[in-house]
């Protein structure tokens, strides 16, 4: 049996999940999120692709380095990306994964969490092995937040109370991902 690694982190505007195992051929990561699970950079220095960028890129690389083979990478990563437009729909960061405009995935119509859910029933039915995933939403709920009128006039303990809601409000996505 292979060993399982479970890793939770939370800090101010990041939510991670490592769930992973050394895989083996024909593995798959699986990794979700926004802007930095995808590997954007720049809006000119970003290209199109299938978001094998980043630290996506560098986690497979070293899955692939001690396990002696890299796992095929899946992700479903959006720039721009909220907690909220997981489940609800993306903005039009989609545009930059071209997995999305995937034949086999049907084109832009889907969300993160409807692939998430096609890619857990190919797990299921055995037809995909996933060893390994990674979850990072956040940063773009506390960047909505920052930027809505009046909350720089607010006082400390107001901006903080509603930081801690919005870093609350990810974490439970993040919690019913894992779910």
């Amino acid at each position: 049996m292979a060993s399982v690694r479970y890793t939770f982190v939370h800090s101010v505007g990041v939510c991670a999940i490592a769930f992973s195992a050394l895989p083996a051929s024909g593995d798959t990561y699986l990794a979700l999120g926004d802007s930095l699970a995808f590997g954007y950079s720049t809006f000119l220095g970003t290209p199109q692709g299938l978001g094998d960028n980043g630290y996506v890129r560098r986690y497979a690389d070293h899955l692939g380095g001690v396990s002696g083979a890299r796992p095929e990478v899946l992700n479903f990563a959006v720039p721009g990306e909220t907690s909220g437009d997981f489940a609800g729909g993306a903005g039009f960061g989609f545009l930059y994964n071209q997995i999305y405009f995937d034949d086999a995935i049907g084109g832009a119509d889907f969300t993160q969490a409807e692939l998430l859910d096609r890619s857990l029933a190919e797990h299921a039915a055995g037809t995909r092995t996933i060893t390994n995933v990674t979850v990072q939403l956040g940063v773009n709920d506390l960047l909505q937040l920052a930027d809505q009128p009046g909350f720089f006039g607010l006082s400390s303990s107001e901006q903080l109370a509603q930081i801690n809601a919005t870093i609350n409000s990810a974490a439970a996505v993040v919690s019913g991902i894992l779910g």
